[in-house]
């Protein structure tokens, strides 16, 4: 499988030393490792217990720190020369049973292979994905140069919505200033009645021009319903699929995330977001908004398709190199 990361690895050493016996718990460093007991565990390295132990699975010290997110440990475990390239019986190195993107940094900094398969043919990355683990995509987004900046969480679709403004990154930085520039001010004051009424009846003629095609008469005609109504996120919906007809995917990513912000809960302001970051070659950051959208709508036919082009779009920098994680074409 093609991977969108490749970082280069150190050459794996000589295989590790015959696990250590473990007669009691409280001699078990891999227990010692899974609590987060730094003391114990520096105490059984100085009594001579290998760093790179293994248990009967393959388990070893770095693969129980790294698995329960200890930081400090891992830490003291890199500078007693832990091997991050050791497998444990399904294949899986450190970094695949990484959750938290601080230690998967030391990890990378140490030697560890984002590219690297387990028994199951799956990397790193493909196990963040397929187990949704929002902290590490977004490590392995910033690693490539990506804006990472927004920040939400999928128990509180509110949070996704009131995202910070960083529409793409790599090739789309445009298309970051733009959605920025969208959400940086004051949120919009709820329209009078009258004036709602006004912004759909307006709304309802923009939806006439898009049906003939007339993109821009379209825009200028959703443009007028959101003055009416700077809180009608469906005008703001509707403008950006105008834009993105238009290939002005900036303006598109920007009036997509302004629709998220006025209606979190709203799956196609999600759906133009992440069309116009995959547009704008920030295929990672495409599938991480799919993904937050089918925490809230699941099994929702278009997110899932879109999601499915987006990991293509991850796959297919993989293979010509990474950079960027550029998912040109539609």
């Amino acid at each position: 499988m093609a991977t969108p990361f490749s970082f280069p690895a150190e050459a794996a050493p000589a295989a590790a030393p015959p696990a250590a016996p473990a007669s009691a718990s409280t001699d078990n460093i891999w227990i010692a490792a899974s609590d987060g007991d730094a003391a114990r565990v520096d105490e059984l390295l100085r009594s001579g217990v290998s760093v790179n132990a293994q248990d009967e699975l393959g388990y070893s010290p770095i693969h129980a720190a790294v698995s329960y997110g200890h930081r400090e440990l891992v830490e003291l475990l890199l500078r007693a020369g832990a091997n991050v390239s050791l497998r444990d019986g399904d294949g899986d190195t450190a970094l695949h049973v990484c959750e938290e993107g601080e230690v998967a940094a030391l990890l990378v900094a140490a030697g560890a292979d984002t590219a690297a398969p387990n028994s199951e043919g799956q990397t790193p990355i493909d196990v963040a994905r397929d187990e949704e683990r929002v902290d590490m995509l977004r490590f392995y987004a910033q690693s490539a140069g990506l804006d990472m900046s927004f920040s939400f969480s999928s128990k509180d679709p509110a949070a996704a919505g009131a995202a910070a403004g960083a529409a793409a990154g790599g090739a789309g930085a445009a298309g970051a200033g733009a959605a920025g520039a969208a959400v940086a001010g004051a949120e919009p004051l709820e329209a009078t009645a009258s004036a709602q009424r006004q912004a759909e009846e307006l709304r309802t003629e923009g939806n006439a021009l898009f049906a003939a095609a007339d993109y821009a008469a379209a825009v200028a005609k959703y443009s007028e319903a959101l003055e009416a109504n700077p809180r009608a996120h469906l005008a703001l919906s509707n403008r950006s699929a105008c834009h993105g007809q238009l290939g002005a995917w900036d303006d598109a990513a920007a009036d997509a995330q302004q629709c998220m912000n006025l209606a979190p809960t709203f799956v196609k302001g999600y759906f133009r977001f992440a069309t116009a970051l995959l547009q704008l070659g920030g295929a990672m950051h495409a599938m991480i908004v799919c993904q937050q959208a089918l925490q809230f709508s699941p099994g929702n036919a278009d997110m899932t398709a879109l999601l499915k082009q987006c990991e293509e779009g991850v796959e297919a920098a993989g293979a010509e190199g990474g950079a960027g994680l550029v998912a040109g074409g539609s």
